[in-house]
């Protein structure tokens, strides 16, 4: 992550907690459905800024998120994220790359921990771990398949209601 997304997402952060409960529990729900899209950290940064300038606006107002935006989150949010460029293959295979290899590495200190405690406690220390066919085959099962890296971009549904005179988005900025 870059200096100036590290920053807008600490600013983010930090104007979050100034909203009522109800609306943080609301703009928590919209962030992790953002955090699903397949727009770059910094767009979605950039949204999560607009989402809380008018979810403030709205508190000032006396509004709740809800007559701010609408009961249906979600839709708002594929609205907006519509309009948004996504990530190109590249940067798609990178990301997909980084939760493997993340998913890899932890699968691997769990292994060799637990290598070198059965090795302690089997006699003589050494740090020759032996690879089992059931270790690999179980390795291998529980990185993620491509199918997972379709749900990890397709991001957390969120709680939604019908509306009943729900603003849209464009009227909301038009």
């Amino acid at each position: 992550m870059n200096k100036a997304t590290k920053q807008l997402l600490e600013e983010n952060n930090r104007r979050g907690e100034q909203l009522t409960p109800e609306n943080q529990k609301i703009l928590v729900d919209i962030v992790a459905y953002l955090r699903g899209s397949s727009a770059s950290t910094y767009q979605q940064e950039l949204v999560h800024r607009d989402i809380l300038d008018m979810l403030q606006e709205g508190e000032a107002r006396g509004q709740t998120a809800a007559q701010v935006i609408g009961e249906d989150y979600q839709t708002f949010c594929d609205e907006i994220l519509s309009e948004l460029p996504r990530r190109s293959a590249g940067q798609q295979t990178v990301y997909g790359l980084s939760v493997v290899s993340l998913s890899a590495a932890v699968l691997a200190a769990i292994w060799l921990v637990f290598g070198l405690l059965e090795a302690a406690f089997q006699g003589p220390f050494t740090l020759w771990l032996p690879v089992r066919l059931g270790q690999l085959l179980g390795a291998c099962s529980s990185l993620p398949s491509p199918m997972d890296w379709w749900s990890i971009s397709a991001g957390p549904p969120l709680r939604t209601g019908t509306p009943p005179g729900s603003k849209s988005l464009s009227s909301l900025w038009g």
